[in-house]
């Protein structure tokens, strides 16, 4: 019951947009500006980007979902093993396994 209480809110529409890109081949890159910003970046397979919001990142990977290789100056983030199951809750289409890192974040994950 406690952990009820004190449970996150549900991921936001943005973060299942995020999510689903990243099921489908898509590349999540952080970029850092010359005077030291940070964006957040998806990168499709046929060239094109869009950004998203720093919020729904960050919260993504303090939930463990998305990790980073902290590379840079543009990190990628991978889905971790929790991140791959809350992706197989949201569509039941399509083969994650090769978009995340095997126990990149294994202990972290549970």
């Amino acid at each position: 019951m406690l952990r009820r209480l004190f449970a996150r809110p549900e991921l936001s529409a943005e973060q299942h947009a995020i999510l689903a890109a990243l099921a489908g081949g898509q590349t999540l890159k952080s970029h850092r500006t010359i005077e030291g910003d940070k964006t957040y970046t998806l990168h499709a397979l046929d060239g094109t980007t869009h950004s998203v919001s720093m919020d729904a990142v960050l919260d993504l990977r303090a939930r463990r979902l998305i990790e980073t290789n902290h590379k840079f100056p543009a990190a990628t983030f991978l889905l971790t093993t929790t991140g791959t199951a809350q992706v197989h809750n949201l569509t039941t289409t399509g083969d994650t396994t090769a978009l995340r890192a095997r126990h990149f974040v294994s202990s972290a994950d549970k």
